[in-house]
């Protein structure tokens, strides 16, 4: 998840310096939305085989990526088309960045509580 997010987090920035009008770059969100769903599938699998706490928090961080890199999209099609809302489009953008990165300790957090849970291996 963290390779998907610093991709997207990359095209967010390159896109904030760029002019406007500048063209999307499709390529560049498709490899964004391919890391998603490898980010995705594995979130599956905290989901199916970790414990609640931590299962709920993965889902809660994957739903928050989507979002991230769905704002992230529309931002760069608003500054292609050079539209009004990019500043509010950008501070969105911003929003909900500081979301995922909420989301992202809450995980972090169910997991080491998940870790210093013993285990009963009989």
């Amino acid at each position: 998840m963290s390779t998907a997010d610093r991709a997207n987090q990359a095209y967010f920035h390159h896109l904030n310096t760029s002019p406007r009008e500048t063209a999307v770059d499709d390529e560049r969100l498709a490899e964004i939305r391919r890391l998603f769903k490898d980010a995705e599938a594995a979130s599956h699998a905290v989901v199916l085989e970790g414990p609640d706490e931590a299962a709920d928090a993965s889902q809660n961080l994957t739903q928050r990526l989507a979002s991230l890199t769905e704002h992230v999209r529309e931002y760069a099609l608003a500054k292609a088309n050079a539209q009004e809302e990019i500043t509010s489009l950008r501070e969105l953008c911003h929003t909900t960045g500081m979301a995922y990165i909420a989301e992202h300790h809450e995980l972090l957090r169910a997991l080491r509580t998940a870790l210093d849970e013993p285990m009963d291996l009989s």
